[in-house]
C-alpha cells in the first residue's frame, strides 16, 4: 500500500481491529516529509520513503499484533536496506518484492540500526487471516478547494470528494458540507460496530454533537479530537424530516499521521 508524490497535506488514520475488538481512540499526531509509504501488514509497520531512504516510521503497540508476530524485532527508525537478499530503496520497490513472497515463506529484512547491520526474519502471513486494517487518507488542496478522502478497505478503494469532506473520528463516517449543513456522505464498514442507536446513513444531517451545533466539518472533527478518552458522544441526526439520536465512545488506539509532501 503506498502513495507517491503527495503534493498536499495528507491525513492517514489506521484503524486497527484486533481479534474482533476495535482499538480506536487517542490520536498520535506527527508531521514529516514523505514521498511514499508501504505497510508490512503482519505487524502494522509503516515504512516511509524519504528520497532514497526507506525507514520504519510507525509501529503499533506489540499487544495489538497477532501473537505469532509479537517478537518481530523491528523498531521505529530502522532503515530498510534489503528484502530477501535484494536491495530496496523506495516504497514501490519493496511493495513489488513483498507481493512476490508467498504465504508461509520467510521474509528476511536487512536493516540498519544505530550504525549497525542486522537481519529481521518472520513468516509471510495469509493476509486474509490477519487483523483488519483500514487506511484512510485525506487530501486538502488548499483554501477554498474541495477535500478528497480515499479509504482503502478489504472491499477496495473508495473515494469521497467535496466541500469540507473529512473523516469523523471514532465513527467510520465520512462527512461533508451540503447546503451549509454537515452531512454524512459515506458510511464505512467499521461504522456498524462503532456507532450504537441505529447507526447513520448516507444523507443524514448531523444537527448536534453533545448538544452543540457546528458550522463546519473542521470544527466538529476538532471537537471530537479534543474530548477525553472514554467520553460518550451523542449525535442528533435528521433523516427525511425526522430526528434520531446515535452515540459512540472515544476510546484509545486510534493513530493519526500527517504526511506533508514536497
Amino acid at each position: 500500500m503506498r502513495i507517491t508524490h503527495v503534493s498536499a497535506v495528507v491525513l492517514s488514520a489506521l484503524a486497527l481491529l484486533i481479534a474482533g475488538q476495535s482499538a480506536v481512540g487517542q490520536a498520535v499526531m506527527q508531521s514529516m516529509e514523505g514521498e511514499g509509504f508501504f505497510i508490512i501488514q503482519e505487524i502494522g509497520a509503516l515504512l516511509m520513503q524519504k528520497e532514497d531512504t526507506l525507514r520504519v516510521d510507525f509501529l503499533p503497540p506489540v499487544e495489538t499484533r497477532p501473537k505469532d508476530y509479537a517478537s518481530v524485532d523491528l523498531k521505529v527508525g530502522d532503515v530498510i536496506l534489503m528484502l530477501n537478499g535484494k536491495k530496496v530503496a523506495d516504497a514501490k520497490q519493496i511493495e513489488k518484492l513483498y507481493k512476490e513472497i508467498k504465504s508461509g515463506e520467510e521474509v528476511s529484512l536487512g536493516i540498519r540500526r544505530d550504525g549497525g547491520l542486522r537481519m529481521v526474519r518472520f513468516t509471510r502471513a495469509d493476509e486474509s487471516k490477519l487483523p483488519k486494517r483500514q487506511m484512510m487518507i485525506m487530501r486538502n488542496d488548499g483554501p477554498g478547494g474541495d477535500n478528497e478522502v480515499q479509504v482503502q478497505t478489504s472491499e477496495g478503494m473508495k473515494t469521497f470528494s467535496g466541500e469540507g469532506v473529512s473523516i469523523l473520528p471514532m465513527t467510520g463516517l465520512v462527512i461533508g458540507l451540503k447546503n451549509k449543513q454537515i452531512t454524512v456522505v459515506g458510511v464505512l464498514p467499521m461504522a456498524a460496530e462503532m456507532i450504537s442507536g441505529g447507526g447513520a446513513k448516507e444523507g443524514d444531517v448531523i444537527v448536534t454533537a453533545n448538544g452543540t451545533e457546528f458550522e463546519s466539518t473542521d470544527k466538529l472533527v476538532a471537537f471530537i479530537d479534543g474530548l477525553a478518552d472514554g467520553t460518550k458522544v451523542e449525535m442528533v441526526l435528521r433523516r427525511d424530516g425526522k430526528m434520531a439520536t446515535v452515540s459512540f465512545v472515544k476510546t484509545e488506539g486510534n493513530v493519526r499521521k500527517i504526511i506533508k509532501g514536497d
